[in-house]
Parts: structure tokens; sequence; C-alpha cells
């Protein structure tokens, strides 16, 4: 996974927390896996500022209406401020009670195909 270009996650259900797991794709944007794991680097944190609420916004509206799964596309600032295009691709897992557990998923960098 790590040579695919593709970012693998796994983060709990505060969109806030560090996360639990990402692949070393993500150094492909200048950071480190350990920025993200610590909670020094945040999902948010690297958002566009202008794509972010709304990023939020439709996820959190998928999960509370039950969806377990959602697709977005945004534009996220690299490590040493060059924007992207990544396609994030994000399973909802639930327990039996449809309690949100967590938050696994995908991103992929679409820049070159926009």
């Amino acid at each position: 996974m790590d040579n695919t270009g593709i970012i693998a996650f796994l983060r709990g259900q505060k969109m806030d927390a560090p996360v639990d797991f990402i692949s070393r794709g993500i150094e492909a944007f200048g950071y480190r896996v350990e920025d993200f794991m610590t909670g020094k680097v945040r999902f948010r944190d690297i958002i566009h500022p202008d794509d972010a609420d709304r990023v939020y916004l439709e996820l959190t509206e998928n999960a509370l209406e039950g969806a377990s799964e959602i697709k977005q596309v945004y534009r996220i600032r690299t490590k040493r401020g060059q924007i992207k295009v990544v396609e994030e691709r994000t399973a909802i897992m639930r327990d039996e009670n449809g309690k949100i557990i967590c938050y696994q998923g995908i991103l992929e960098d679409i820049t070159d195909r926009q």
C-alpha cells in the first residue's frame, strides 16, 4: 500500500482525535506518520480552509443519517504549502446497535485528473 499513492487510515468516532492508523503514503504530502498518530497533525489541519467545514458537515450528516460509506473530493495542503486534490472514500463502521465505532478509509491524490 505504501507505494501505490493511496493513503489508508483508521480513526475513532471523534473527528479531531488522533488517527489510530495512517499508512506511510501520507509522507508523499510531506507529513510524518508519527505526527498523525500523536495528534500533532490532524486531518482537519491539512484540509484546505475553504473545504474543511463542508467536508466535516457532509461526513457528520451522512453518519447521522445512517450511511455506511461516503465519498468526498476536496483540497489538502501539503507540508510545503502546495494544494492537492484528493478523493476520500470512507466506510463508517458501526457496532450491532448502529453506534459509530470508527471511520476506515482511503485517500487518493487525484490532482492530475482535474
